[in-house]
């Protein structure tokens, strides 16, 4: 049979939190210690630090946030261009048909059809 389900408030459980991040100790022997389920004092540790993480992430100064808009954009161009040559192992033809697209907004199927080629998305 199940015993009766114990609560502890924020104060108890930030306490325990910071027992186990600062002193070193393993949630385990702090779990001992304070008469706690580990597994309960883990789940308290990981929210913990999940929170602080994304707290981290939202404190981006301003030249980090241009860095990361930066990144992104330059990692969306990369991909985009394997993804073509990829396209372009397929078919020979694909660098020709995409620059066609580019220059004189020829649609693809339009330049594969007329190339006699089978149409890739």
């Amino acid at each position: 049979m199940a015993g009766k389900r114990r609560s502890y408030d924020a104060e108890f459980r930030e306490g325990a939190v910071r027992k186990v991040t600062e002193t070193g100790k393993s949630a385990a022997e702090v779990a001992r210690d304070l008469g706690v389920q580990p597994g309960t004092l883990q789940n308290w540790v990981h929210r913990a630090r999940t929170r602080a993480d994304a707290e981290a992430a939202g404190c981006l100064s301003e030249s980090a946030r241009d860095e990361l808009r930066r990144l992104r954009d330059e990692n969306a161009r990369r991909r985009q261009e394997i993804a073509e040559l990829g396209m372009e192992r397929e078919c020979p033809q694909a660098g020709f048909i995409a620059d066609q697209r580019t220059e004189h907004g020829v649609p693809q199927t339009t330049a594969c059809r007329a190339l006699g080629v089978l149409v890739t998305v």
